[in-house]
């Protein structure tokens, strides 16, 4: 899924778990397709969903907030969540704002 603000985002399942890879930054301006993402996945079968933050560069508080969303839908559905791989900034994003433990953050 590519959008005109500058965010790509993969989907891969591989039996029940599915990855979601978001490229590039992600900001208010953006920050809906990564939402739209997270849905369609969170009404999927999948026992459990990554977020491999390894191709983001940059996060802001509307990231955070969908990050944080998705992982409550997920956990009220008993199903797991988790983000890995982020880079160093994002890294820091996470740690400051809080919840890179929360998110089962690597």
């Amino acid at each position: 899924m590519t959008t005109p603000a500058g965010l790509d985002i993969d989907v891969t399942t591989n039996g029940t778990t599915t990855v979601v890879s978001p490229h590039g930054e992600i900001d208010y301006g953006n920050v809906d397709v990564l939402r739209a993402a997270l849905a369609d996945v969170s009404r999927a079968d999948s026992d459990e969903v990554v977020v491999d933050l390894s191709h983001v560069t940059f996060i802001d508080s509307t990231a955070l907030s969908a990050l944080v969303g998705a992982k409550q839908r997920l956990a009220d559905a008993g199903r797991s969540f988790s983000v890995r791989g982020p880079q160093p900034r994002v890294a820091r994003v996470l740690q400051l704002a809080g919840v890179n433990e929360y998110l089962g953050g690597s």
